[in-house]
This record gives structure tokens, sequence and C-alpha cells, in this order.
């Protein structure tokens, strides 16, 4: 157990709270992989385009940049 100081503060009345925030994160972070997992099947189907469509519609756009690093 931590040994209380100055700067502790009981959050036992948050605990609810603090699980939930926890759980979010998790799931924020979760979500993110996915993202970044839909966006490169989205890209690599792509390839050099930079719009794509559904239906005929425009469903997807995306800019490709490049980048130049100076050394």
């Amino acid at each position: 157990m931590i040994e209380p100081s100055r700067t502790t503060v009981d959050l036992t009345g948050l605990a609810g709270q603090i699980q939930a925030l926890q759980q979010v994160k998790t799931r924020q972070a979760e979500l993110a992989e996915l993202r970044e997992q839909l966006e490169q099947a989205i890209k690599d189907q792509l390839g050099e385009a930079e719009t794509g469509t559904v239906d005929g519609l425009i469903a997807v756009t995306w800019k490709r940049t490049k980048r130049t690093a100076l050394s």
C-alpha cells in the first residue's frame, strides 16, 4: 500500500469513474489500432488514386504528401 503524503488525495468516491476512465483508455487504444488497419486497407486499394467511390459516389479522398528531409 502506498503511504499517504501531503500530495495524496483519497479518491475512493471516484472509484467507478477511475475504472470507467481506464476502460475508455483501453478502448481508445483498440479503436486507434482498428482505424490504422482500416485506413491502410483503403490506402492499399486506392494505390496512386486520390479519390475512391462507392456505388459511383465519392466515398473517400486521400492526398498523399511527399516528405523531404533535410540533413
